[in-house]
């Protein structure tokens, strides 16, 4: 699980390098195939995170942690796929 949670976070800082500088653009390009990749990749990861869950013997501390944490790293995934994946 801990693997899999630092893999997690290198995708995302994967994800955020690819986006970052396209969103402080004054025009936000409607494709970027880099930017695409970096957040569907990190999407997928985190849908494979979330099968882990119910499989890895956590405490529900620890379920409800990460799942807030995996359901705003969906969210931020998922809107950098509507904007870039064209």
């Amino acid at each position: 699980m801990q693997a899999a949670i630092a893999k997690a976070a290198a995708l995302k800082g994967a994800m955020q390098r690819e986006v970052g500088p396209l969103l402080n653009l004054s025009q936000i390009p409607a494709n970027n195939d880099a930017a695409c990749t970096a957040a569907q990749t990190f999407r997928e990861h985190i849908v494979t995170l979330a099968r882990l869950i119910d499989v890895k013997c956590l405490s529900e501390e620890q379920k409800k942690s990460l799942t807030t944490s995996l359901d705003m790293s969906m969210k931020e995934a998922s809107s950098n796929v509507g904007l870039f994946c064209h």
